[in-house]
């Protein structure tokens, strides 16, 4: 979790200038999480290059508003470096 935040965090600070510490982790309750390997076909080099990345769902307890909006930052923009090609997708939903 801290990875994912930490990742929308530098996005954030990189386009909007916005310099806020992440105060509090959120605590992981739950996590089903897989390393699922993807391949790709670069035209420029000529090769066939493999891409992978983790895939599933986290369930966290205790979202402060700062982390909460910084996380639906990152369903706007992704998270990760591999972005421009259409990974780092997340969704948010309050379970509340």
């Amino acid at each position: 979790m801290k990875d994912i935040l930490v990742s929308i965090y530098k996005k954030r600070l990189f386009f909007d200038g916005i310099d806020e510490k992440i105060e509090k982790f959120p605590k992981v309750v739950k996590k089903d999480l897989k390393f699922m390997d993807f391949s790709r076909y670069s035209n420029r080099q000529k090769t066939k290059m493999k891409v992978g990345g983790i895939v599933g769902e986290i369930v966290v307890d205790g979202l402060d508003k700062q982390t909460y909006e910084l996380l639906k930052y990152g369903e706007i923009v992704g998270v990760g470096k591999l972005g421009s090609f259409g990974l780092g997708k997340i969704e948010v939903e309050d379970l509340r």
